[in-house]
């Protein structure tokens, strides 16, 4: 409002002065981290009630010294927030000039210190593909695979490193896959646990990210065979038809040995033969199936058992055998290791 003032007969006519606007404060998020796009608002305030145009502007160079140093960027009203994105770890200055109707200004500036995120290290089991046991354990001999599925929610491209302990071993670097350097490959062997270590990093952080797994291996069990043709009865002898009879072993469960199985199967036959109730002596073969032949009138035993890496002979005696007749012996409920036919020609 114009203010009337008399000074010795005259009546002067005064504008009234013009108070500048002011920045009390530049609002932004507490932590920044890239990849996202900030909202950044500014308090401001004019003690004249005028209408106030905010031009900001933002630079990852050293801030303006003042507002004349300060090129706009974007000119908008106080009710709108600027947009920031965070690209790097470099700073950010980010400015607000105000201005009031009759050109009054004032200045501020502040600092975003972007943040990195360590990536976060994790392990998947790829292989084996099955449940554990239910003591929480894997059979002997099982192949092994762990994937790395380390995360970085900055999309930093990352370091992997991998550590193996092995039973009784120190740890050591683990083995990669000839398909695929970050993963991991082994076949457990001896039985205990083994303990896989995964180092994680995005080469920004002093300390690495890590993750452990450990895996159970239980011990080595007995070869046991499942299935023969022709399937073995007790006290049911096996006829030979024209003067021979093919034995085969067709099936073998093993804990690392199933046969048939990988081509580097452990699993190997051995076969024992008496004819007529005398002496047993060695057939020198190792292969899974064998021809037993006679003539009319003969009695002939073929006696076959398996043996796995660990290459345990079961005595004649039986005295390792939970269950035992004249044609099995079991090591343990169900798992004959070796069988015998009775061919009668």
């Amino acid at each position: 409002m114009a203010t009337i003032a008399s000074c010795a007969g005259c009546l002067l006519y005064t504008d009234p002065v013009n108070t500048a606007p002011k920045v009390l404060a530049i609002k932004m998020p507490d932590v920044a981290y890239r990849g996202k796009t900030l909202s950044i608002t500014a308090d401001v305030q004019d003690a004249d009630g005028n209408d106030l145009l905010l031009e900001w502007g933002s630079s990852t160079i050293d801030c303006p010294g003042s507002a004349d140093g300060a090129p706009r960027v974007k000119g908008q009203s106080k009710d709108q927030p600027f947009s920031v994105h965070v690209t790097s770890l470099d700073g950010i200055c980010v400015w607000v000039v105000v201005r009031d109707s009759h050109g009054a200004r004032d200045f501020a500036f502040d600092v975003i210190r972007p943040q990195n995120r360590p990536p976060v290290a994790d392990i998947q089991l790829v292989k084996p593909a099955t449940m554990p046991a239910s003591d929480g354990t894997y059979p002997l001999f099982s192949e092994v695979r762990a994937s790395s599925k380390a995360m970085d929610e900055d999309k930093d491209v990352l370091t992997h490193r991998w550590m193996l302990t092995r039973p009784g071993r120190p740890a050591a670097a683990a083995p990669s896959c000839s398909d695929a350097a970050t993963d991991v490959c082994f076949v457990a062997d001896p039985s205990g646990t083994y303990v896989l270590d995964l180092f994680a990093t995005d080469g920004l952080v002093e300390k690495d990210s890590t993750a452990r797994l450990a895996i159970k291996i239980a011990d080595d069990q007995p070869p046991c065979i499942v299935q023969t043709d022709p399937p073995i009865v007790p006290e049911r002898p096996t006829l030979g038809v024209n003067g021979g009879r093919k034995l085969t072993v067709l099936r073998v469960d093993d804990d690392g040995d199933p046969y048939p199985g990988v081509p580097a199967s452990g699993i190997s036959f051995h076969w024992q033969m008496r004819r007529n109730r005398g002496e047993w002596g060695r057939v020198t073969t190792s292969v899974s199936d064998f021809f037993a032949t006679g003539e009319v009138g003969d009695v002939v035993e073929m006696r076959v058992q398996v043996r796995d890496r660990h290459d345990r002979p079961v005595r004649r005696d039986y005295t390792a055998c939970t269950t035992a007749d004249s044609s099995r012996c079991e090591l343990k409920p169900g798992c004959a290791q070796w069988v015998t036919w009775t061919v009668v020609f």
